[in-house]
């Protein structure tokens, strides 16, 4: 079924004849003085793949311009797509049908939206698409709209022309600066215009008093043309996959480049059984094993780089192994199902596509209507196309001003309700208006399926009167953008803009001042939020884009960055990256306790107060306020606060000192005056186990769980911690330990 499906194809876009391709020095229509003469002899030739051949009346139709589709196959077939099923092998299979399975649901989407678009290249289109010869923009130019509505498959242009087969030879290497321009050089389109010099640089394309002419079309004569002439400018480009360069008498027969070494000693296919902490066992054809991973194994799935941890039973795997028989390289996949939101051909296609048959079939014979087959599962990709190797980092993205504010006007493009949605994410980098209406240009990054390389893409996308832009859980206008911004977006095909979430321009955190320091002699907040995240905040300055901090505090709209103090309640308010306001509320108060910790950091100097209620209050002290080097455990302190930031400290007793005790309740002891027990402390080390007589004066006990007991609540083997002033037998605090 898809070889008679390929047939119909050619037949349609080709007029391929029955017979075996003619050679160019045949053809009734190419004389041998013709300027492409040579250039259609060889890509009419079958040792060069017969991408460009001839019709049943034996013309080559140098003259006719081929339309979007037909050059599209021509590229698809020079480029290494196969019909064949003798000459298709497994990984040829597989890497088709990927390309289908990433792209095939946007081309569908395509041919819903155009009742022109011919799905019947589809497949061809999507392969060019994950090599990067054909783009998403450039889809948006295989069919013509006019005025009233009727659509027509647009002609090959001539700055198509060479961009498409530039691409299709990788000669992406643009000159950083141009010599000269073309006279008419704001005519070729934005994203063609490095291509049209490229062309020109290399011969591929000439000009009439220095006009360019983009928009002319370019004949089938011409396209073998430019096919020619590249190969023999660029013989070693990685293009042209089924073709042998030519060999004019100037140009000498390239030497072969040889190909690199595998890194891989074996590869298979299988299901995972079971996935291990750091190995997997998968189930192949000849039963089941378990495999180990290498150091930093590249796996790959959904076009994304994962962790093993991420796989899961049940995926389709195909295995890269080293020479010891370890993991890496492997790509994962999901079982697969028939996509449920891929339009399928309507019958209204089908008709269409046998009418088209039958218009070309000269002999009127009688053909059988063509279904289109559902998906089947492909097979899976030869591993060995996946390099053991960390990819490449995404060029970052320039700083741009902001954005001017933008209208939108009413437009007539309203998305079909079956129109089939993408979600990506990107950066925002430029907004503009068209005779359509406004547009926003998004670059994305994703991964190659076939390579793994990542590519970033540019796109511009249509924003219609449906298009949604939300800022949180707000309706905002297109001015609302900024450039730079990390975004998520939904479209459809051919790049019309369904939804556009942004990032919350102001966000509030509510929290505690637990610190303040300087980076680089600028002022940084520290804020622990009521979740127990902290948040880092610069101050901002008034050379800052949107103005400076602004502080009040405790009512006061004067305040200053340094007015706040440690422990201060916070409300900040947070725009984008930059620190819009603070507004802080702070308490005075004072306490009373021994010293039991101090904590010297680089930042910022503690201490830790046990209070005359049995609680610990860990307090900032700012070296301008006490010597913290002075200060000694069991020191009984007075202490004044703004929050939880010492702005004063008198030491009531120098000589106090504390002294803790852990043990075992022996007796309890309930006497006139007080209370007693005895503890025993369990031996430590070197010294031995003893018994202490310990008066309890109504002092607070706590347990683990900070709960309030009284001396009642003691009991017999109860494990405590004991706090008591040196040299006496008087508790100033207890807990019982678990």
């Amino acid at each position: 079924m898809k070889f008679i499906k390929m047939v119909l194809a050619l037949t349609i876009f080709f007029s391929i004849a029955s017979t075996a391709p003619v050679l160019a020095s045949n053809f009734l229509d190419v004389p041998v003085n013709h300027f492409a003469v040579e250039a259609i002899r060889w890509v009419s030739s079958p040792a060069n793949g017969s991408y460009m051949v001839g019709d049943a009346s034996n013309n080559f139709n140098p003259s006719r311009v081929p339309d979007s589709f037909e050059t599209a196959i021509a590229l698809a077939m020079a480029a290494g797509f196969k019909y064949s099923p003798a000459s298709i092998t497994p990984a040829d299979q597989a890497m088709f049908d990927l390309a289908y399975e990433r792209h095939g649901a946007a081309l569908e989407s395509m041919a819903s939206i155009h009742p022109s678009w011919r799905r019947i290249a589809n497949r061809e289109i999507a392969f060019l698409m994950e090599l990067d010869i054909i783009t998403q923009n450039d889809l948006m130019n295989f069919i013509s709209v006019a005025p009233n509505g009727t659509e027509t498959v647009a002609l090959l242009s001539k700055e198509a022309a060479a961009t498409f087969v530039l691409r299709l030879a990788n000669q992406t290497n643009f000159p950083e600066t141009q010599s000269f321009t073309f006279t008419d050089n704001a005519a070729i389109s934005a994203m063609y215009r490095q291509y049209a010099y490229l062309a020109y640089q290399l011969g591929i394309v000439t000009t009439y008093d220095g006009h360019f002419s983009p928009a002319r079309h370019v004949t089938r004569a011409e396209l073998a043309q430019m096919f020619y002439t590249l190969r023999i400018s660029a013989p070693s480009s990685p293009g042209f996959a089924n073709a042998n360069p030519p060999t004019p008498l100037s140009t000498p027969t390239p030497t072969p480049t040889p190909e690199p070494e595998s890194p891989f000693t074996r590869t298979f296919h299988g299901t995972l059984d079971s996935v291990l902490p750091n190995a997997i066992q998968i189930t192949t054809e000849n039963g089941t094993s378990t495999y180990e991973f290498a150091a930093n194994p590249v796996i790959m799935l959904n076009n994304e780089r994962i962790n093993p941890t991420d796989l899961e039973v049940g995926m389709l795997a195909a295995v890269g192994l080293n020479a010891n028989e370890q993991i890496i390289s492997m790509l994962a996949r999901e079982p697969f199902d028939a996509p449920n939101n891929v339009p399928q051909n309507n019958e209204n296609a089908e008709n269409n596509e046998n009418d088209e048959n039958i218009e070309n079939n000269e002999n009127n014979e009688e053909i059988t209507p063509v279904p289109t087959p559902m998906p089947t599962p492909p097979p899976l990709p030869d591993v060995s196309e996946l390099p053991p190797v960390d990819f490449p980092v995404a060029t970052p993205i320039p700083t741009f001003p902001d954005l001017p504010t933008t209208a939108i006007p009413p437009i007539a493009v309203i998305p079909p309700n079956n129109a089939v949605l993408f979600r990506a994410e990107g950066v925002i980098l430029g907004t503009t208006t068209t005779a359509a209406g406004p547009t926003i240009t998004i670059r994305t990054s994703r991964v190659r399926i076939l390579t793994g390389e990542v590519v970033s893409e540019d796109n511009t996308y249509l924003v219609t009167q449906h298009t949604t832009i939300m800022r949180g859980n707000e309706n905002v206008p297109l001015s609302d953008l900024r450039l730079n911004e990390i975004i998520t977006f939904d479209y459809s095909a051919p790049n019309i803009l369904h939804a556009l979430r942004l990032p919350e321009r102001t966000r509030t955190i509510q929290g505690m001042l637990i610190a303040r320091y300087f980076v680089e002699q600028r002022p940084v907040l520290v804020i622990e939020d009521f979740n127990g995240n902290t948040h880092e905040l610069p101050v901002a300055t008034e050379t800052t884009v949107g103005g400076a901090t602004t502080f009040v505090r405790n009512g006061s709209t004067a305040a200053r960055w340094f007015d706040l103090r440690i422990g201060d309640s916070i409300v900040a308010q947070v725009e984008f990256d930059r620190l819009a306001s603070i507004t802080a509320q702070g308490l005075n108060s004072e306490t009373t306790g021994f010293l039991e910790e101090i904590h010297i950091t680089q930042q910022l100097d503690t201490i830790t107060i046990r209070q005359a209620n049995g609680t610990l209050a860990r307090l900032a002290l700012p070296p301008e306020v006490y010597d913290i080097y002075s200060l000694r455990l069991g020191m009984e302190l007075h202490v004044s606060m703004e929050s939880r930031e010492i702005y004063n400290l008198d030491v009531l007793d120098p000589t106090a000192q504390i002294v803790t005790e852990v043990g075992f309740i022996g007796t309890i002891q309930s006497l006139r005056h007080g209370h007693t027990m005895v503890v025993t402390i369990p031996a430590t080390g070197t010294t031995p186990a003893s018994r202490r007589t310990i008066r309890v004066d109504g002092n607070t006990i706590n347990t683990a769980t900070d709960s309030t007991l009284i001396f009642t609540d003691l009991r017999t083997q109860m494990r405590l911690y004991i706090v008591m002033l040196a040299d006496t037998n008087t508790a100033q605090f207890i807990t019982i330990l678990p």
